[in-house]
């Protein structure tokens, strides 16, 4: 959406390279300029005006969806879900068989997207992104309490999109938002299992810390990925060792006096600190009430899910 604006500034080039491009060249960009998103996400908004706002941020999340920039947006539910295990899992949950008491209450998605939606095509079902809209008692509500931006048909207005830093400190501020108040309820209300969430965000540890503070005694699950660390490399072991030596200068004394174990000690090191911090984390989200779920790689998500699926 940023090199999006910049091109139809005046002194833009004019192009409009292929989504994949785009995409490929504002993650090189932003990786080289270590901007922080909500800086970035500023720039964005103040470079659109209402109209374009939107109409911009439908073409980003559509991206690879449209033949023609100048022709709706064509999803296809069997290939969308296909392609995509995880949306398929959390697709087959939303309406697993199970008694009464065990059936999915509602869906809660922080994105703006339809995908949900279409994956849950022909399902009795009903998108809500406004406090006015009437939830129909035979329908499973799919709430997008940051807005919605679907692919075709009506969503949500520019000024109702939480896009950037300012808006969602207006959000965390309004104890009554329709938005809080929804998370609030089904958090404490019945057994939640968030999914592709990193918990870093600040108003979700706000939340959270607010329902810890009451007597409800709420049950709620993670799934996380574990921290993928880098591995030292010889020239990292070597750095750090020439490091630890003008630290030898400057301190008395030193636990690593064997030269020949100095490198396996500190590899043994990083890995404690390594395996410290993933227990402080869980530590910590434990303290939010969410237990945490750890799995090594993305694709573990399915079976995880079906793992939940075949308790119900």
């Amino acid at each position: 959406m940023y090199f999006a604006a910049i091109e139809k500034q005046p002194a833009g080039t004019r192009l409009r390279p292929f989504p994949n491009y785009l995409f490929a060249i504002a993650e090189w960009h932003l990786n080289r300029r270590r901007e922080p998103l909500d800086i970035t996400a500023r720039k964005i908004r103040n470079l659109h005006r209402d109209d374009h706002f939107l109409e911009e941020l439908k073409h980003t999340l559509y991206a690879g969806f449209y033949q023609d920039e100048n022709q709706p947006a064509v999803l296809d539910a069997w290939g969308l879900v296909s392609a995509n295990a995880t949306l398929e899992s959390v697709a087959r949950l939303c309406f697993a068989r199970g008694s009464q008491e065990k059936t999915i209450r509602a869906v809660i998605t922080y994105n703006y997207d339809c995908l949900v939606e279409i994956a849950l095509a022909n399902k009795p079902i009903q998108p809500i992104w406004r406090s006015d809209q009437v939830i129909a008692p035979d329908k499973l509500p799919i709430y997008h309490v940051h807005g919605y931006v679907p692919a075709n048909g009506n969503g949500s207005t520019a000024a109702e999109i939480i896009f950037t830093e300012e808006q969602y400190h207006l959000a965390a501020q309004d104890a009554y938002a329709w938005s809080n108040l929804v998370q609030l309820q089904h958090m404490t209300s019945s057994v939640g299992l968030m999914i592709g969430l990193s918990m870093t965000d600040r108003n979700m540890r706000r939340l959270l810390d607010a329902i810890r503070r009451t007597p409800i005694r709420a049950e709620n699950y993670v799934l996380l990925q574990e921290p993928k660390w880098q591995q030292p490399s010889e020239n990292d072991i070597e750095q750090i060792d020439a490091q630890a030596t003008k630290y030898w200068e400057r301190f008395a004394h030193s636990g690593m006096k064997s030269s020949a174990r100095k490198f396996e000690q500190i590899k043994e090191i990083i890995h404690q600190v390594e395996r410290r911090d993933l227990e402080q984390e869980t530590a910590v989200l434990t303290e939010l009430g969410v237990c945490p779920v750890w799995y090594k790689d993305h694709g573990e998500i399915p079976e995880l899910v079906q793992q939940v699926m075949a308790q119900e």
